[in-house]
């Protein structure tokens, strides 16, 4: 959530109307198709590529999207209040593949390795749990970043992002632009931060993975009892020799003495 993907999806239709987009409707449908595309093309890469090398490409396209949204509103503020087709168009390229990228890699690959490396015992509550503090920090990126954005551009806390009656438009074109390029310094960090600390995982079956990285008790594997050997025959058990007496040697059955014994 920190890459601010709900950034785009809560206030898309606003990014495209301050940046000049004609109608933000198709904005939102050139996004989501995007997303689509690119969900169906992670689930080719995901084993071919690996979930490391797809988390890294991911981000990457998230911050150079990122990168193109937000030079292209803060360079446009000497265009006057209404922004020129280019700054429109580069923000729509910019958005569809910064949406792309993330459901590229972020996305679904994030919880992939979050159901690798828990413990199966621990699997399912680790999911509860960070999926239940995934939405608070959605719900917490998505408001503060409309009061980080009037307070960049000077304007009143109340405003919408696209309200140029309490705040104008170059200023909320320049303050959005900003919060791209914080957002493009986030996930250039999550790129050095895969890189360094994820490690690899496709390939690997649950068993070795919770060997891996399980440091429960419950993880160890318990040896196993040693099983008694049964002695392999040719045949049926064949009849038990008398007793020996104390201090009597030992010698070889004569033919007389099996059929004794038989």
């Amino acid at each position: 959530p920190l890459t601010g993907i709900n950034i785009f999806t809560s206030y898309s239709t606003a990014i495209y109307k301050i940046a000049g987009l004609g109608d933000p409707i198709v904005g939102t449908i050139v996004g989501n198709v995007s997303l689509m595309a690119c969900s169906c093309l992670a689930v080719l890469l995901v084993e071919r590529m690996g979930r490391r090398d797809l988390l890294r490409m991911s981000c990457s396209i998230m911050t150079l999207s990122a990168v193109v949204v937000g030079v292209s509103l803060y360079s446009s503020t000497d265009e006057g209040d209404d922004a020129t087709p280019e700054t429109a168009y580069t923000t729509l390229l910019g958005a569809a593949g910064f949406l792309g990228g993330f459901s590229l890699g972020c996305g679904p690959v994030l919880w992939v390795l979050i159901a690798e490396t828990f413990p199966t015992s621990r699997r399912s509550q680790a999911l509860g749990g960070l999926n239940t503090l995934n939405a608070f920090v959605n719900l917490a990126v998505v408001f503060s970043s409309l009061f980080l954005v009037n307070a960049l551009a000077g304007c009143s806390m109340e405003a919408n992002i696209d309200d140029d009656t309490l705040c104008g438009a170059v200023e909320l074109r320049k303050a959005v632009g900003e919060l791209m390029l914080i957002l493009a310094f986030v996930t250039a960090i999550t790129v050095v931060f895969v890189t360094a600390f994820v490690e690899e995982t496709a390939g690997s079956d649950l068993e070795a993975l919770d060997r891996r990285y399980c440091c429960l008790p419950s993880c160890v594997p318990r040896a196993k009892p040693p099983q008694k050997q049964e002695r392999l025959t040719d045949g049926p058990p064949g009849p038990t020799p008398p007793p020996r007496r104390r201090g009597q040697e030992e010698r070889p059955l004569l033919p007389g003495d099996k059929r004794a014994l038989a």
